[in-house]
């Protein structure tokens, strides 16, 4: 039997003002729908999506996605919504506050949740939705990489980075605008910034699992990563599922992707939340990915030439000086033969990366284009990390010196290199009363 996954997927950088734009929202829903496109397994699933992005994503839009699209799904169906954009706050209407404690409301921030008349998608606006999706029982996945943080500060090295939070919408907004009856709050949970509920998202006690980018009391960070720029917590968690050899429960995938992002941002740890602990142990979405094969497939592109079937969403990383190096097989060698490399007949190098294929340069000439072979990774590169170089004059000019003589033989750095522009930079050197910070 068939299973289905319906998503509905989010992204906005484009806010009505006073919002501040964002950058990497859309890029990360797009890295999100190219995966799903690419790692459904398709003898089992069949994928319903449903995205969203800027000035699609009006509020209503939203709410539609749930109630329309999100809410056909059944017991042996899987949902999954991922939101990346601004998080947000308001005033919270006095019948919540046995329900807030600082009488303020988590929200989402849509496209219009600023313009007249437009309000955010309030947390128990979103517990409402999500409970109407639970009622048939399916499987429920929720990723929020946003945040609401009133408290959260940014260190000086960090203060260029744009973060994920809107200013707190101080309007009183009337109660008729909310989606759900005042006699419903009785069934709310009440919001908590305990270590029970520290995202502070008030979410219903329905069975889901929530992956969010930070504690209540953080900020949700974007991060330059494959040169375009990203969330960090969705970058880390799509590079997380990339790499994956086999499936991945959510506990595995909270695991490696909050290693990953706390390694390269300070004040930024990810959260995950199921009302059912035994759920943490579940398969991401219910084992609707497929599991990734040892071996890629090399055939010929009539667009693009020689070709494997692995891209940008099977982790295979874009030439950046160094690229991915490569091993040729027979197609009809066994997996113990692929893992002799004396037993290659030819070996191939990465030349350029899409979603889903990539191209590469054969050593064997004259090859029939009808021939398809099997390629293992037998190398893969370390991308140079980008730099940004700013402050006092003698200074930048000392570490870019440094640069071009710290390689092996007093060549440029293999592992470095400057850049001109913040979306580029991984970190920064800042030059100043003759010290480097």
């Amino acid at each position: 039997m068939t299973r289905n996954l319906y998503a509905l997927l989010v992204g906005i950088d484009d806010y009505v003002s006073p919002v501040n734009p964002l950058q990497g929202c859309v890029n990360d829903i797009l890295a999100v729908k190219n995966y799903l496109e690419g790692r459904i397994t398709a003898d089992s699933y069949q994928l319903h999506l449903r995205t969203l992005l800027n000035q699609e994503a009006t509020r209503q839009s939203i709410v539609d996605g749930f109630r329309q699209h999100l809410c056909q799904a059944n017991c042996e169906d899987v949902v999954f919504f991922y939101y990346a954009g601004h998080g947000g706050q308001q005033d919270s209407p006095e019948p919540f506050w046995v329900l807030e404690p600082d009488r303020l409301d988590e929200t989402l921030v849509c496209y219009d949740s600023f313009s007249p008349g437009g309000w955010g998608l309030a947390d128990k606006e979103l517990a409402t939705l999500i409970a109407e999706v639970d009622q048939k029982n399916p499987h429920i996945a929720v990723i929020l990489d946003c945040c609401h943080s009133g408290s959260g500060t940014r260190g000086e090295l960090e203060g260029e980075m744009a973060v994920r939070k809107a200013p707190i919408d101080r309007r009183k907004r009337p109660l008729d605008s909310f989606i759900f009856s005042l006699s419903d709050i009785e069934l709310m949970p009440t919001a908590s910034r305990s270590l029970e509920n520290p995202s502070g998202w008030t979410l219903p006690k329905s069975n889901h699992i929530v992956l969010s980018a930070c504690r209540d009391s953080e900020l949700a960070k974007e991060y330059s990563g494959d040169g375009q720029r990203r969330g960090a917590f969705s970058y880390f968690l799509l590079d997380t599922l990339q790499k994956a050899n086999g499936t991945l429960t959510y506990r595995d995938l909270f695991k490696r992707t909050n290693a990953l992002v706390r390694s390269k941002l300070t004040d930024q740890s990810p959260q995950i939340e199921a009302t059912d602990l035994k759920n943490l142990d579940q398969p991401f979405l219910g084992g609707a990915i497929a599991p990734s094969t040892p071996y890629f497939t090399v055939s010929y592109h009539k667009d693009h030439g020689w070709v494997i079937d692995g891209g940008a969403i099977h982790g295979v990383p874009q030439p950046a000086g160094q690229t991915t190096l490569l091993a040729l097989f027979p197609f009809d060698s066994s997996p113990e033969q692929l893992r002799q490399l004396s037993a290659a007949i030819g070996s191939a190098e990465v030349a350029k990366v899409m979603p889903q294929l990539s191209r590469i340069k054969i050593s064997i000439a004259g090859l029939n284009q009808e021939t398809t072979f099997k390629a293992v990774i037998t190398s893969l590169p370390i991308a140079p990390k980008g730099i940004l170089i700013t402050g006092e004059a003698a200074g930048i000019e000392l570490a870019r010196a440094a640069l071009q003589k710290i390689g092996p033989t007093q060549q440029p750095s293999l592992y470095v290199r400057e850049v001109v522009t913040v979306d580029e930079a991984e970190f920064k050197l800042v030059a100043r009363d003759g010290q480097y910070v």
